[in-house]
């Protein structure tokens, strides 16, 4: 980062506590900065995924209390799609691709006209750049777990987001 930049993301006091009173995060901070690559360790039930949940807007309502703060500005993530729209994406440890459709299928839904003519060679570059091999052709579900992994990893890259969230399986 340039001195004098802002961090892409900032999470501080970051609180969810759930209807039932359980307390998943208690004042939590996290700060990303361009290029940086993080790794959340901890017990089973720490908050490592809620956290994740809450940067990718799927956690409603938003933190019991704290603030998110994308390239300098305070936001509210309300959804998936809202937090891709602000460039953030999350590979969840439970994939959701389809699974009778290929892994060229699986990667471009929702892309449309002059977009879907160009993803076939943007996903192959993307291949290339990142070694995620995948075969394009085949149906999902004859595919290995890792390949279905590399799958949803490509989508979200396809999107060009700028943080990306692998929210581990515990296989």
């Amino acid at each position: 980062m340039q001195p004098g930049g802002s961090p892409i993301v900032e999470m501080r006091g970051i609180v969810k506590i759930y209807p039932d009173g359980t307390a998943a995060l208690r004042g939590v901070d996290l700060r990303l900065e361009p290029g940086e690559i993080h790794g959340l360790l901890g017990e089973n039930g720490a908050g490592k995924t809620t956290l994740m949940k809450i940067l990718a807007g799927l956690l409603r309502p938003p933190p019991t209390r704290g603030e998110i703060i994308l390239r300098g500005g305070r936001v509210r993530l309300r959804s998936a799609a809202d937090a891709l729209r602000h460039g953030i994406g999350m590979v969840h440890q439970h994939l959701s691709l389809v699974p009778v459709f290929t892994a060229y299928e699986n990667i471009v839904p929702g892309l449309g006209g002059r977009e879907l003519r160009t993803a076939r060679r943007r996903i192959e570059e993307l291949m290339r750049e990142t070694g995620l091999h995948v075969p394009l052709d085949e149906p999902v579900e004859s595919l290995s777990f890792g390949a279905r992994q590399r799958v949803e990893i490509l989508r979200m890259l396809l999107r060009e987001v700028d943080v990306l969230i692998l929210d581990r399986a515990n296989h």
